[in-house]
């Protein structure tokens, strides 16, 4: 049974997994990376980078994992972690990248917007945050003048 990211909530995945477990199945593919229980896992695991480890090599990238015992959905459970070198060191340079934007794009903000109203500022700061809002936390504080 393949879980693939499509599926959304939480509780439908626990579902379909509890689902597998009662027809007596011992795979279950794809829970998706984005759940709760899939980052707890991702977090703790440490993928060592060897001729051990590596999966496959194309060019798209060098896929290396590690097979861990783990909970997962109330059982403990063989799971397969996976990471591309080659996307992780692009995802990561992408995000150092607009954070180096975001951050060029406030302390400019700083001087710029000094006597804006709380509104103007909170509106532009939206604006340059963008799409990185949910991981980004960005406020006005005012400095009290003496």
């Amino acid at each position: 049974m393949n879980l693939n990211s499509n599926m959304g909530s939480r509780k439908r995945i626990k579902k379909h997994v509890q689902t597998v477990d009662e027809s007596g199945w011992k795979l279950i593919c794809g829970v998706p990376k984005t759940s709760k229980e899939a980052k707890e896992i991702i977090g703790k695991t440490k993928i060592p980078i060897s001729p051990d480890s590596l999966v496959r090599s194309s060019h798209a990238g060098h896929i290396y994992a590690i097979k861990t015992e783990n909970e997962l959905f109330g059982k403990e459970r063989s799971t397969i972690v996976y990471a591309n070198r080659e996307r992780s060191v692009k995802d990561a340079d992408a995000r150092n990248e607009a954070l180096s934007v975001i951050g060029e794009s406030l302390n400019e903000l700083s001087q710029t917007g000094k006597d804006w109203s709380e509104k103007r500022l909170h509106d532009r700061i939206k604006n340059i945050v963008g799409q990185w809002s949910g991981f980004i936390d960005a406020s006005v504080r005012r400095k009290r003048r003496a």
